[in-house]
Protein backbone atom coordinates (compact mmCIF):
# COMPACT_ATOMS: atom_id res chain seq x y z
CA UNK A 1 0.00 0.00 0.00
CA UNK A 2 1.67 3.44 -1.01
CA UNK A 3 1.87 6.60 0.91
CA UNK A 4 -0.84 8.03 -1.41
CA UNK A 5 -3.46 5.49 -0.58
CA UNK A 6 -2.81 6.24 3.18
CA UNK A 7 -2.66 9.72 2.94
CA UNK A 8 -5.92 9.62 1.10
CA UNK A 9 -8.26 7.00 3.38
CA UNK A 10 -6.45 9.28 6.52
CA UNK A 11 -8.08 12.30 4.92
CA UNK A 12 -11.19 10.54 4.00
CA UNK A 13 -11.46 8.91 7.42
CA UNK A 14 -11.26 12.37 9.32
CA UNK A 15 -13.96 13.99 7.14
CA UNK A 16 -16.82 11.05 7.66
CA UNK A 17 -15.99 11.54 11.05
CA UNK A 18 -16.24 14.58 11.49
CA UNK A 19 -19.47 14.43 9.96
CA UNK A 20 -21.02 12.64 12.89
CA UNK A 21 -18.81 14.43 15.87
CA UNK A 22 -21.51 13.20 18.59
CA UNK A 23 -21.14 9.68 17.73
CA UNK A 24 -17.09 10.16 17.05
CA UNK A 25 -16.69 11.97 20.57
CA UNK A 26 -18.87 9.15 22.44
CA UNK A 27 -16.22 6.78 20.63
CA UNK A 28 -13.25 8.20 21.42
CA UNK A 29 -14.50 8.93 24.99
CA UNK A 30 -15.35 5.28 25.34
CA UNK A 31 -12.16 4.26 24.58
CA UNK A 32 -10.61 6.61 26.41
CA UNK A 33 -12.17 5.66 29.77
CA UNK A 34 -11.16 2.17 29.08
CA UNK A 35 -7.56 2.31 28.35
CA UNK A 36 -7.28 5.75 31.09
CA UNK A 37 -8.28 3.38 33.71
CA UNK A 38 -7.12 0.05 33.23
CA UNK A 39 -3.84 1.85 32.50
CA UNK A 40 -4.06 3.12 35.94
CA UNK A 41 -4.85 0.36 37.49
CA UNK A 42 -1.98 -1.79 35.95
CA UNK A 43 0.59 0.77 37.04
CA UNK A 44 -0.48 0.85 40.66
CA UNK A 45 -0.37 -2.96 40.73
CA UNK A 46 3.21 -3.30 38.54
CA UNK A 47 4.59 -0.60 41.26
CA UNK A 48 3.01 -2.50 44.35
CA UNK A 49 3.87 -5.76 43.62
CA UNK A 50 4.98 -6.96 39.62
CA UNK A 51 8.24 -4.26 39.06
CA UNK A 52 11.71 -5.92 39.93
CA UNK A 53 13.86 -3.99 42.81
CA UNK A 54 16.08 -1.64 40.74
CA UNK A 55 19.54 -3.33 41.83
CA UNK A 56 21.69 -5.43 40.50
CA UNK A 57 20.88 -8.80 39.65
CA UNK A 58 17.95 -9.25 41.82
CA UNK A 59 17.46 -12.92 42.30
CA UNK A 60 20.78 -13.13 43.32
CA UNK A 61 19.90 -11.29 47.13
CA UNK A 62 18.06 -12.65 49.39
CA UNK A 63 16.92 -11.30 53.13
CA UNK A 64 17.42 -13.11 55.96
CA UNK A 65 14.56 -13.31 58.45
CA UNK A 66 14.98 -15.19 62.16
CA UNK A 67 12.83 -16.50 64.68
CA UNK A 68 13.71 -16.34 68.71
CA UNK A 69 12.62 -19.37 70.77
CA UNK A 70 9.58 -18.23 71.30
CA UNK A 71 8.50 -18.51 67.02
CA UNK A 72 8.15 -14.96 66.81
CA UNK A 73 10.62 -13.20 63.86
CA UNK A 74 12.93 -10.77 65.52
CA UNK A 75 14.98 -8.02 64.35
CA UNK A 76 18.87 -8.32 64.48
CA UNK A 77 21.42 -6.47 66.45
CA UNK A 78 25.06 -4.95 65.16
CA UNK A 79 26.96 -8.07 66.33
CA UNK A 80 24.86 -10.24 64.78
CA UNK A 81 25.74 -8.81 61.33
CA UNK A 82 29.18 -9.06 62.23
CA UNK A 83 28.54 -12.35 63.02
CA UNK A 84 26.86 -13.13 60.17
CA UNK A 85 29.45 -11.53 57.75
CA UNK A 86 32.26 -13.55 59.33
CA UNK A 87 30.15 -16.93 58.72
CA UNK A 88 29.75 -16.66 55.09
CA UNK A 89 33.32 -14.64 54.55
CA UNK A 90 34.35 -15.29 50.98
CA UNK A 91 31.54 -16.79 49.77
CA UNK A 92 28.44 -13.98 50.56
CA UNK A 93 28.21 -10.82 51.43
CA UNK A 94 25.90 -10.24 53.90
CA UNK A 95 24.37 -5.82 54.33
CA UNK A 96 22.75 -4.81 56.86
CA UNK A 97 20.04 -1.81 57.36
CA UNK A 98 17.67 -0.41 59.72
CA UNK A 99 14.99 2.24 59.41
CA UNK A 100 14.92 5.47 62.06
CA UNK A 101 13.78 8.88 61.64
CA UNK A 102 15.85 11.96 61.77
CA UNK A 103 15.61 15.70 61.57
CA UNK A 104 17.20 17.19 58.83
CA UNK A 105 18.77 21.25 59.11
CA UNK A 106 16.75 23.34 61.51
CA UNK A 107 13.70 21.74 60.56
CA UNK A 108 11.20 19.64 62.90
CA UNK A 109 10.42 17.78 60.35
CA UNK A 110 11.26 14.07 60.62
CA UNK A 111 12.60 12.19 57.45
CA UNK A 112 13.72 8.80 57.01
CA UNK A 113 17.39 7.89 57.61
CA UNK A 114 18.80 4.51 57.02
CA UNK A 115 21.66 3.48 58.83
CA UNK A 116 23.71 0.60 56.58
CA UNK A 117 26.84 -1.26 55.95
CA UNK A 118 29.78 0.43 54.64
CA UNK A 119 29.31 -2.11 51.66
CA UNK A 120 25.63 -1.44 51.09
CA UNK A 121 25.61 0.46 48.34
CA UNK A 122 28.20 -2.26 46.64
CA UNK A 123 26.71 -5.34 47.43
CA UNK A 124 23.34 -4.16 46.53
CA UNK A 125 24.62 -2.67 43.17
CA UNK A 126 22.85 1.03 42.56
CA UNK A 127 24.92 4.01 41.38
CA UNK A 128 24.34 7.42 42.56
CA UNK A 129 22.83 9.74 40.15
CA UNK A 130 25.11 12.49 41.64
CA UNK A 131 28.36 11.94 43.14
CA UNK A 132 29.27 8.78 44.70
CA UNK A 133 27.67 5.89 46.33
CA UNK A 134 29.46 5.94 49.69
CA UNK A 135 29.16 5.36 53.55
CA UNK A 136 32.70 6.34 54.30
CA UNK A 137 34.52 9.35 55.48
CA UNK A 138 36.24 11.73 53.61
CA UNK A 139 38.57 14.08 55.49
CA UNK A 140 37.68 12.35 58.86
CA UNK A 141 33.77 13.68 57.82
CA UNK A 142 31.00 11.08 57.69
CA UNK A 143 29.48 10.82 54.54
CA UNK A 144 25.80 10.45 53.72
CA UNK A 145 23.65 9.98 50.42
CA UNK A 146 20.38 11.41 49.88
CA UNK A 147 17.06 10.42 48.30
CA UNK A 148 16.18 11.81 44.95
CA UNK A 149 13.04 12.75 46.25
CA UNK A 150 14.37 14.64 49.29
CA UNK A 151 16.85 16.27 47.58
CA UNK A 152 14.35 17.84 45.02
CA UNK A 153 11.79 18.67 47.90
CA UNK A 154 14.25 19.77 50.76
CA UNK A 155 17.60 21.28 48.48
CA UNK A 156 15.47 22.05 45.38
CA UNK A 157 17.66 19.59 42.99
CA UNK A 158 20.76 21.80 44.05
CA UNK A 159 23.17 20.11 41.18
CA UNK A 160 25.93 21.24 43.32
CA UNK A 161 24.66 19.11 46.63
CA UNK A 162 27.74 17.42 46.45
CA UNK A 163 30.59 18.10 48.94
CA UNK A 164 28.27 20.11 50.66
CA UNK A 165 27.28 19.95 54.70
CA UNK A 166 23.96 18.86 55.90
CA UNK A 167 23.05 18.80 59.13
CA UNK A 168 21.46 15.64 60.67
CA UNK A 169 20.23 16.11 64.38
CA UNK A 170 22.59 19.29 63.93
CA UNK A 171 25.44 17.24 62.93
CA UNK A 172 27.76 17.86 60.15
CA UNK A 173 27.13 14.91 57.49
CA UNK A 174 29.31 15.85 54.26
CA UNK A 175 27.33 15.28 51.36
CA UNK A 176 28.64 12.10 48.84
CA UNK A 177 25.85 11.45 46.50
CA UNK A 178 22.44 11.40 45.31
CA UNK A 179 20.54 8.21 44.55
CA UNK A 180 18.49 7.62 41.20
CA UNK A 181 14.97 8.46 41.64
CA UNK A 182 13.84 4.84 40.75
CA UNK A 183 15.71 3.17 44.69
CA UNK A 184 14.23 4.23 47.37
CA UNK A 185 15.42 1.48 49.40
CA UNK A 186 15.17 -2.37 49.15
CA UNK A 187 11.71 -2.15 51.19
CA UNK A 188 8.50 -1.53 48.43
CA UNK A 189 6.90 1.39 49.38
CA UNK A 190 9.96 3.22 52.03
CA UNK A 191 11.37 6.58 51.15
CA UNK A 192 14.16 6.63 52.56
CA UNK A 193 15.66 10.31 52.85
CA UNK A 194 18.94 9.67 53.98
CA UNK A 195 21.56 6.71 54.45
CA UNK A 196 24.43 6.90 56.89
CA UNK A 197 27.13 3.97 57.51
CA UNK A 198 28.12 2.82 60.65
CA UNK A 199 30.87 5.93 62.04
CA UNK A 200 28.28 8.08 61.26
CA UNK A 201 25.30 6.57 62.81
CA UNK A 202 26.96 5.02 65.88
CA UNK A 203 29.39 8.23 66.89
CA UNK A 204 28.53 11.23 64.63
CA UNK A 205 25.18 10.74 65.58
CA UNK A 206 25.84 8.99 69.16
CA UNK A 207 24.09 5.32 68.87
CA UNK A 208 27.54 3.61 70.79
CA UNK A 209 24.82 1.93 72.59
CA UNK A 210 23.42 -0.11 69.63
CA UNK A 211 26.82 -1.10 68.48
CA UNK A 212 27.29 -3.92 71.17
CA UNK A 213 23.59 -4.55 71.43
CA UNK A 214 22.25 -7.56 70.17
CA UNK A 215 18.16 -6.15 70.56
CA UNK A 216 18.72 -3.86 67.40
CA UNK A 217 16.14 -3.66 64.52
CA UNK A 218 18.54 -4.03 61.77
CA UNK A 219 17.65 -5.90 59.13
CA UNK A 220 20.30 -8.73 57.20
CA UNK A 221 20.47 -8.79 53.26
CA UNK A 222 22.76 -11.27 51.49
CA UNK A 223 24.67 -11.43 48.11
CA UNK A 224 25.61 -14.73 46.99
CA UNK A 225 29.44 -14.96 45.37
CA UNK A 226 29.72 -18.83 44.74
CA UNK A 227 27.42 -21.54 44.15
CA UNK A 228 25.52 -21.76 47.78
CA UNK A 229 22.18 -22.82 48.39
CA UNK A 230 19.46 -20.93 50.32
CA UNK A 231 19.13 -23.67 52.60
CA UNK A 232 22.82 -24.09 53.34
CA UNK A 233 23.10 -20.54 53.70
CA UNK A 234 20.53 -20.56 56.25
CA UNK A 235 21.58 -23.01 58.39
CA UNK A 236 25.09 -20.93 58.55
CA UNK A 237 23.63 -17.91 59.32
CA UNK A 238 21.24 -19.34 61.65
CA UNK A 239 24.28 -21.21 63.40
CA UNK A 240 26.30 -17.26 63.56
CA UNK A 241 23.80 -15.78 65.87
CA UNK A 242 23.06 -18.52 68.03
CA UNK A 243 24.64 -19.69 71.54
CA UNK A 244 25.81 -18.22 74.68
CA UNK A 245 25.68 -14.39 74.41
CA UNK A 246 23.89 -14.20 71.35
CA UNK A 247 20.11 -14.77 70.48
CA UNK A 248 17.62 -17.33 72.30
CA UNK A 249 17.35 -20.68 70.99
CA UNK A 250 15.36 -21.09 67.83
CA UNK A 251 12.66 -23.11 68.48
CA UNK A 252 12.63 -26.88 67.77
CA UNK A 253 10.04 -27.76 65.23
CA UNK A 254 10.51 -24.14 63.13
CA UNK A 255 13.38 -23.30 61.09
CA UNK A 256 15.34 -20.48 62.86
CA UNK A 257 16.58 -18.64 60.49
CA UNK A 258 15.21 -18.39 56.35
CA UNK A 259 15.76 -16.55 53.29
CA UNK A 260 14.11 -14.96 50.59
CA UNK A 261 14.84 -13.86 47.29
CA UNK A 262 14.03 -10.39 46.47
CA UNK A 263 13.17 -11.51 43.31
CA UNK A 264 9.58 -12.87 43.11
CA UNK A 265 9.18 -16.16 41.52
CA UNK A 266 8.01 -16.88 38.21
CA UNK A 267 5.23 -18.39 39.25
CA UNK A 268 3.50 -15.59 41.23
CA UNK A 269 4.65 -13.34 38.57
CA UNK A 270 2.74 -15.74 35.97
CA UNK A 271 -0.45 -15.84 38.14
CA UNK A 272 -0.55 -12.23 39.50
CA UNK A 273 0.43 -10.45 36.53
CA UNK A 274 -1.57 -12.84 33.89
CA UNK A 275 -4.74 -12.14 36.68
CA UNK A 276 -4.45 -8.48 36.63
CA UNK A 277 -4.04 -8.39 32.40
CA UNK A 278 -7.11 -10.63 32.64
CA UNK A 279 -9.18 -8.50 34.45
CA UNK A 280 -8.20 -5.29 33.27
CA UNK A 281 -8.55 -6.74 29.85
CA UNK A 282 -11.80 -7.80 30.08
CA UNK A 283 -12.88 -4.11 31.36
CA UNK A 284 -11.27 -2.68 28.52
CA UNK A 285 -13.12 -5.53 26.34
CA UNK A 286 -16.19 -3.99 27.66
CA UNK A 287 -15.59 -0.76 26.49
CA UNK A 288 -14.62 -1.22 23.12
CA UNK A 289 -17.54 -3.63 22.67
CA UNK A 290 -19.75 -0.61 23.07
CA UNK A 291 -17.26 1.23 20.52
CA UNK A 292 -18.13 -1.65 18.26
CA UNK A 293 -21.96 -1.87 18.14
CA UNK A 294 -21.61 1.92 17.93
CA UNK A 295 -19.46 1.53 14.90
CA UNK A 296 -21.94 -1.49 13.81
CA UNK A 297 -24.88 0.87 13.98
CA UNK A 298 -23.08 3.50 11.41
CA UNK A 299 -22.02 0.41 9.25
CA UNK A 300 -25.66 -0.12 9.02
CA UNK A 301 -26.74 3.52 8.13
CA UNK A 302 -23.55 3.64 5.97
CA UNK A 303 -25.06 0.28 4.13
CA UNK A 304 -26.00 2.71 0.90
CA UNK A 305 -22.68 4.32 0.75
CA UNK A 306 -20.67 1.29 1.37
CA UNK A 307 -22.14 -0.48 -1.25
CA UNK A 308 -22.20 2.28 -3.88
CA UNK A 309 -18.59 2.26 -3.55
CA UNK A 310 -18.09 -1.49 -3.83
CA UNK A 311 -19.65 -1.04 -7.23
CA UNK A 312 -17.55 1.39 -8.44
CA UNK A 313 -14.80 -0.85 -8.40
CA UNK A 314 -13.80 0.21 -4.68
CA UNK A 315 -13.59 -3.67 -3.84
CA UNK A 316 -14.42 -5.30 -0.30
CA UNK A 317 -10.94 -4.95 1.33
CA UNK A 318 -10.59 -1.23 -0.23
CA UNK A 319 -13.71 -0.43 1.75
CA UNK A 320 -12.27 -2.75 4.81
CA UNK A 321 -9.47 -0.99 4.91
CA UNK A 322 -10.91 2.44 5.35
CA UNK A 323 -13.54 1.10 8.48
CA UNK A 324 -10.40 -0.06 9.75
CA UNK A 325 -8.21 3.58 9.68
CA UNK A 326 -11.19 5.00 10.71
CA UNK A 327 -11.13 2.72 13.98
CA UNK A 328 -7.42 3.39 14.29
CA UNK A 329 -8.28 6.92 14.48
CA UNK A 330 -10.62 6.34 16.55
CA UNK A 331 -8.06 4.25 19.16
CA UNK A 332 -5.10 6.55 18.79
CA UNK A 333 -7.17 9.64 19.74
CA UNK A 334 -8.84 7.34 22.53
CA UNK A 335 -5.62 6.16 23.94
CA UNK A 336 -4.08 9.95 24.35
CA UNK A 337 -6.77 10.87 26.41
CA UNK A 338 -6.63 8.03 28.29
CA UNK A 339 -2.98 8.33 28.94
CA UNK A 340 -3.59 12.14 30.70
CA UNK A 341 -6.50 9.79 32.20
CA UNK A 342 -3.96 7.32 33.88
CA UNK A 343 -1.47 9.96 34.62
CA UNK A 344 -4.06 11.95 36.67
CA UNK A 345 -5.21 8.89 38.22
CA UNK A 346 -1.85 7.30 39.14
CA UNK A 347 -1.16 11.59 40.44
CA UNK A 348 -3.82 11.30 42.32
CA UNK A 349 -3.19 8.01 43.91
CA UNK A 350 0.36 9.17 45.10
CA UNK A 351 -1.06 12.20 46.70
CA UNK A 352 -3.46 9.77 48.75
CA UNK A 353 -0.50 7.28 49.54
CA UNK A 354 1.38 10.24 50.74
CA UNK A 355 -1.07 11.93 52.98
CA UNK A 356 -1.55 8.48 54.80
CA UNK A 357 2.53 8.14 55.07
CA UNK A 358 4.24 11.25 54.21
CA UNK A 359 7.24 8.73 54.11
CA UNK A 360 5.89 5.86 51.63
CA UNK A 361 6.33 6.07 47.78
CA UNK A 362 5.81 2.69 45.70
CA UNK A 363 6.63 5.33 42.67
CA UNK A 364 3.96 4.89 40.41
CA UNK A 365 4.87 6.17 37.07
CA UNK A 366 4.16 5.71 33.54
CA UNK A 367 7.44 4.41 32.38
CA UNK A 368 8.00 1.58 30.13
CA UNK A 369 6.61 -1.04 31.42
CA UNK A 370 3.34 0.82 31.66
CA UNK A 371 3.22 2.09 28.09
CA UNK A 372 3.89 -1.32 26.66
CA UNK A 373 0.64 -2.64 27.91
CA UNK A 374 -0.84 0.66 27.29
CA UNK A 375 0.47 -0.20 23.79
CA UNK A 376 -0.96 -4.01 24.00
CA UNK A 377 -4.31 -1.90 24.85
CA UNK A 378 -4.39 0.32 21.94
CA UNK A 379 -4.06 -2.64 20.33
CA UNK A 380 -7.12 -4.77 21.59
CA UNK A 381 -9.23 -1.93 21.36
CA UNK A 382 -8.73 -1.91 17.21
CA UNK A 383 -9.20 -5.22 16.99
CA UNK A 384 -12.38 -5.18 19.06
CA UNK A 385 -13.97 -2.27 18.11
CA UNK A 386 -12.95 -2.16 14.21
CA UNK A 387 -12.59 -5.70 12.85
CA UNK A 388 -16.33 -6.79 13.38
CA UNK A 389 -17.64 -3.90 11.72
CA UNK A 390 -15.07 -3.91 8.86
CA UNK A 391 -15.44 -7.83 8.30
CA UNK A 392 -19.38 -6.90 8.61
CA UNK A 393 -19.48 -4.38 5.75
CA UNK A 394 -16.80 -6.77 3.40
CA UNK A 395 -20.01 -8.97 3.63
CA UNK A 396 -21.95 -6.41 2.10
CA UNK A 397 -24.21 -8.18 -0.87
CA UNK A 398 -24.45 -5.22 -2.73
CA UNK A 399 -27.40 -6.39 -5.53
CA UNK A 400 -29.50 -6.84 -2.09
CA UNK A 401 -28.38 -3.14 -0.62
CA UNK A 402 -28.86 -1.43 -3.92
CA UNK A 403 -32.55 -3.20 -4.10
CA UNK A 404 -33.80 -2.06 -0.36
CA UNK A 405 -32.14 1.10 -1.26
CA UNK A 406 -34.51 1.76 -4.32
CA UNK A 407 -37.55 -0.25 -2.42
CA UNK A 408 -37.25 2.50 0.23
CA UNK A 409 -36.67 5.52 -2.67
CA UNK A 410 -39.97 4.24 -4.21
CA UNK A 411 -41.98 4.22 -0.67
CA UNK A 412 -41.14 7.62 -0.03
CA UNK A 413 -42.16 8.99 -3.51
CA UNK A 414 -45.37 6.92 -2.82
CA UNK A 415 -45.69 8.89 0.56
CA UNK A 416 -45.00 11.90 -0.97
CA UNK A 417 -47.63 11.42 -3.62
CA UNK A 418 -50.16 10.99 -1.21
Amino acid sequence: MSAVEWTRDLRLAFRLLAKNPGATVLAVLSIALGIGLTTGLFAVGDAVVLRPLPVERPQELWTANSRGDDGNWMMYGWPDYLDMAKALQGRAQVVTTQRRGVHIGTESDLVIIQPASANYFQVVGVKAALGRASLGETEGRPETVLGYRLWQTHFASDPHIVGKTVLLNQQAFLVAGVMPESFTGLARGNLVGVWVGPEGWFRTLGRREEEQSRDGQFEIAVRFRAPLTSARAAAELDAAIRGPGKHKPAPGNLAGTALECFARPWQFELLFGGGLAAVLGLVLFVACANVAQLRLAQGEVRRRELAVRISLGGGGWRVTRQLLVETILLSLAGAGLGLLLAQFLMEKVTEFGRALDPNGDFGIRLDYRVLLFSAGALLLAVVVAGVGPALNAARLNIAEVLKQSQGVTMRRRRFRQA
